[in-house]
């Protein structure tokens, strides 16, 4: 349709971009439903939760995800039920390769 010309790649060049974009705020949006979770399992085992940093925005994506990951595995040795489940999951998971 556009052939060679440069409008088709100034196109391109804006679709990947936005493609980009996309992915970026899906990935933000994903960790942060991760950490709701998180906190929503935090207060039905234990009763209480503290309240999520209002700066997990200013904070990298590794960083809140090595937090998350912390926090699962503490969840996971303080409470048998949870530790079941990830065993459970990670029996019936098939390996990434």
């Amino acid at each position: 349709m556009f052939g060679n010309t440069r409008a088709h790649y100034a196109l391109r060049r804006y679709n990947h971009a936005a493609m980009d974009e996309d992915l970026d705020t899906l990935l933000l949006q994903t960790l942060q439903e991760f950490e709701w979770r998180l906190r929503r399992l935090e207060f039905v085992l234990h009763g209480d939760v503290k309240k999520a940093d209002d700066d997990s925005r200013a904070t990298s994506v590794v960083t809140r995800l090595e937090k998350l990951e912390r926090s699962l595995q503490k969840l996971s040795s303080e409470s048998q039920v949870v530790s079941e489940a990830f065993q459970l999951r990670t029996s019936t998971t098939p390996p990434l390769e």
